[in-house]
């Protein structure tokens, strides 16, 4: 999607299983317009719930990033 550098999709558990979280950096885009895009190459069953911009990833010891981090940061949001 125009304006995202990078996106990392983590889990987050929901009444009905999971859910998807996308974390992106770049510039910031409004959230229907990443849904949309998303739509057009994704099947419905895997559309993703919340996006989420942020400055950067956290990264672990490895500097990789830190995943964990991310489905934490998930799980405590509201949506």
């Amino acid at each position: 999607c125009d304006g995202v550098r990078d996106a990392v999709t983590v889990p987050r558990p929901a009444a009905h299983g999971n859910e998807l979280v996308v974390f992106y950096t770049g510039r910031e885009v409004d959230e229907a317009v990443l849904a949309d895009g998303v739509r057009a190459v994704l099947p419905h069953s895997v559309l993703p719930r919340r996006y989420v911009r942020l400055e950067q990833f956290p990264l672990n010891p490895n500097r990789k990033v830190d995943r964990l981090a991310l489905r934490k940061l998930a799980e405590n949001m509201t949506i």
